[in-house]
């Protein structure tokens, strides 16, 4: 007896960033582990359990396979999962030194023998009665596009969702990490065919994915923020293609659909606003899109300002800071200076007062501006802030 050869050869660069961020995710998933001399072969648990087969010499790898759909840049996150698996065992299993050849799997034999013909007539047949292989396929397969079709990603990642849901729209938890799983491929998809500079797919794919989830997301458990961070994904994705695309066309669109987004307030309701507003007024902040931008946060600050509930105070609140964010920067400073003297009653406003007092020295006013919210926010019942 001996035991498997651990030193592994260098690998991060087989991955892209994307796949090797994703694998730390993974690495618990590792199971079913039969270690062979310079080699693995396990199963990872994700939407299926995917097999992975991993072999190695001094220099190389000689083998590096993996059942899920991947076929972007590099290899897929199951992969490097299995590999960061290995380097956190501390030793591996103990196995002879000489190792069986294994026979090939008669299933796998059978599937070479098939002529083309049949194996698309067993795809077809199977694929009609099995949602989650006609997701797998159109997400692998889809037909590239060199226009903006959010329409077409939509209903890929619609049909991803629906079926998973039970009979009254719901999807459970144990339900959702697969949908999660499928749909962070098509992230894949959408980072890879960036990186390919196909900008019109990469916006499309990203579009969809979050104006889909956020629409799902009130309708299944994501306890675990799967489906609020694959939002934040298609928002970090869609501000690469903005900045990395230099096409104006298709800069207008993207600020165009994420205005429209800014006007769904589930984003805000579930947690998944940061990404979305952050990217919004970073862009808007600038030209072309101030006036624009001035337009939109002031329908707001109309729409939210007569609003009692929390939720209404605290959008108002969050668009009057981007107001003077904005008059800032266009150095309209007594139009900012107004805006902070008629929002005192906000613990945000007030700050901004009680620090340009400072600034002037007037410590007596700063003081007496200080009580004055004390006094509000007794009024208010908000005790963290008093």
């Amino acid at each position: 007896m001996t035991k498997a050869k651990k030193t592994l050869p260098p690998y991060e660069h087989l991955f892209s960033a994307q796949s090797l961020k994703r694998a730390y995710e993974y690495v618990n998933y590792v199971e079913n582990v039969q270690f062979s001399q310079n080699g693995i072969s396990c199963k990872v648990e994700g939407s299926y359990p995917y097999k992975v087969k991993i072999a190695w010499n001094d220099n190389d790898y000689t083998e590096l396979s993996c059942t899920c759909p991947y076929d972007y840049e590099g290899y897929c996150k199951h992969i490097a999962a299995v590999l960061m698996y290995i380097e956190e065992e501390e030793e591996f299993l103990e196995i002879p030194t000489t190792t069986k050849k294994q026979k090939k799997p008669e299933w796998k034999q059978i599937i070479e023998k098939l002529s083309k013909e049949e194996l698309q007539a067993f795809l077809i047949e199977y694929a009609a009665d099995d949602e989650s292989l006609i997701n797998t396929i159109m997400i692998k397969y889809a037909t590239p596009i060199d226009r903006v079709d959010i329409q077409k990603y939509k209903k890929i990642v619609n049909n991803i969702f629906s079926s998973a849901s039970d009979d009254f729209g719901f999807i459970h938890y144990q339900d959702v990490y697969g949908v999660s799983h499928l749909i962070s491929n098509l992230s894949d998809k959408a980072i890879s065919a960036r990186e390919k500079a196909k900008f019109e797919e990469s916006f499309s794919i990203s579009a969809a994915m979050s104006e889909v989830c956020i629409d799902y997301i009130q309708n299944l458990d994501d306890s675990s923020g799967w489906i609020g961070g694959l939002i934040y994904d298609a928002f970090r994705n869609i501000e690469n293609v903005f900045h990395e695309c230099k096409n104006e066309t298709l800069e207008n669109l993207i600020f165009e659909w994420l205005s429209k987004q800014m006007k769904n307030p589930d984003y805000s309701d579930y947690g998944c606003d940061e990404g979305l507003e952050s990217i919004y007024f970073e862009l808007g902040n600038n030209p072309p899109y101030t006036e624009s931008t001035s337009r939109f946060i002031d329908e707001q600050l109309s729409q939210y300002e007569k609003g009692t509930g929390w939720s209404s105070k605290h959008r108002y609140n969050e668009f009057l800071m981007q107001k003077l964010v904005l008059l800032e920067k266009q150095e309209k400073t007594e139009e900012a200076q107004l805006l902070i003297e008629k929002n005192l009653q906000l613990s945000d406003i007030r700050k901004i007062k009680v620090n340009q007092l400072l600034e002037q020295k007037d410590f007596f006013k700063a003081t007496e501006c200080i009580k004055e919210r004390i006094r509000i926010s007794e009024q208010e019942n908000f005790a963290g802030v008093t």
